[in-house]
């Protein structure tokens, strides 16, 4: 798969991506049928007292849960402090917009209506693989039963292994479409990473545009391998997991966001905030090991925004025309007091542009709309009907309310 995307580009990444999409689609469904012919949810709901079900957070989980539990599961014992990790990581991951691997899909778009819908498409369409994972975890749960010991990573090859044979191959297909319509995102932007900011600015400026796709592709495959080597580093997917997390939380997140939201962040001090962050990071893997990860998490995304904040002071703004420029085209909301009021004092924008404000609101709209997106399946699983018609019914009246404040907004098409 690597070497595929590697060779057709961006091209053979949305070809791939519709082919997985409807590989998972087709996953979703069958999974779900077996969850209601099974009658998995029915005894999961059975099997566990009410305030599992509730969505309540608690500040720790159940007694017993560190004696029935994996060490490298032990730090969930606190789950409220992890929560709000979570939930700190999805207010920047709706603050920084599209970053990383999804930004080139937005950035290929042929106008800004089509990047918007493009977003709106993802919200949608990324409740496929919460179908699937709900089915995975109502499933695996049910096959556990009431057994005292509990090993997360144990779940899935649980469900598989209780799969007929011929369903049990097509989900191991689903399974790696779900993740690699992820990674042949990142290994294409790769390749357009290491070509354009690094190679043909600083080093190979007179190459011919073949040349640099064959270099492009390379870079792609030693990434791959090098991500494949990296990978045997590690003997748990928890701890994958929570080192992508702090990576893409403390390195990328708040950096990211800064720079739509504050008019004086610019490329030099996104670039230094990453770097000292990932110092950070490190020092605190080497030096404190031994921190839960609910307070390394905090003490990172602390100090990463304290970073991010300095560096936005020290380093020198982007030009003032280009910072109009942007701002008359996109208008983000945030602090761009002073490029503000000069382009309303160009005529470039209305003053009291409503726009910003609108877009602020959607944000947390579109927020609370993709949160009951989640939970609708989930409740259906549990045969929990009332919840789930409830939650349908908020995801509807969202709907309608984005229809007036996003879908009506949106750029003409003809709109650059």
């Amino acid at each position: 798969m690597g070497v595929y995307v590697s060779l057709a580009g961006l091209l053979g990444v949305i070809i791939t991506d519709i082919i997985q999409t409807i590989l998972i689609a087709f996953g979703a469904v069958i999974l779900t049928i077996i969850v209601f012919q099974t009658g998995a949810g029915s005894e999961l709901s059975l099997l566990k007292e009410s305030a599992w079900f509730s969505l309540k957070p608690s500040w720790q989980l159940w007694s017993g849960y560190l004696e029935s539990t994996p060490e490298t599961y032990h730090h969930f014992y606190f789950f409220g402090p992890i929560i709000l990790a979570g939930f700190s990581w999805v207010i920047f991951r709706i603050l920084a917009g599209p970053n990383v691997w999804d930004f080139q899909f937005f950035l290929t778009a042929r106008s800004a209506r089509d990047a918007a819908l493009a977003g709106g498409m993802w919200t949608v369409g990324y409740t496929l693989r919460w179908i699937v994972a709900c089915a995975f975890l109502v499933l695996g749960i049910s096959h556990l039963g009431s057994a005292a010991g509990f090993d997360a990573e144990k779940i899935m090859p649980l469900v598989l292994s209780n799969l007929p044979v011929g369903i049990r191959g097509l989900f191991m297909a689903v399974l790696l479409a779900a993740l690699m319509s992820t990674l042949d995102a990142m290994i294409n932007v790769t390749s357009s990473v290491v070509i354009n900011d690094f190679l043909k600015r600083y080093f190979v400026k007179n190459l011919k545009e073949k040349q640099l796709v064959r270099l492009g592709q390379l870079s792609s495959l030693v990434v791959v391998t090098l991500g494949f080597l990296f990978s045997l580093l590690f003997d748990h997917i928890i701890s994958a997991w929570e080192m992508m997390i702090f990576v893409v939380v403390t390195m990328i997140l708040v950096p990211a966001t800064m720079r739509w939201h504050w008019w004086r962040f610019s490329a030099n001090a996104f670039v230094w905030s990453m770097v000292t962050t990932a110092v950070v990071v490190i020092s605190q893997k080497v030096f404190f090991n031994n921190w839960p990860v609910s307070t390394a998490l905090s003490v990172s995304i602390i100090a990463s925004l304290l970073l991010t904040i300095l560096f936005g002071f020290l380093t020198k703004p982007t030009d003032k025309e280009v910072l109009i420029k942007f701002y008359s085209r996109v208008r983000p909301f945030g602090f761009w007091g002073p490029i503000r009021n000069e382009a309303i004092k160009r005529g470039l924008i209305p003053e009291g542009d409503p726009l910003p404000a609108i877009d602020a609101i959607n944000g947390l709209i579109a927020m609370m709309f993709q949160f009951g997106l989640a939970l609708v399946p989930f409740y259906f699983f549990l045969r929990k009907s009332n919840e789930a018609m409830i939650w349908l019914a908020v995801v509807l009246v969202l709907a309608i309310i984005l229809y007036f404040t996003w879908y009506k907004n949106l750029p003409a098409q003809n709109e650059v």
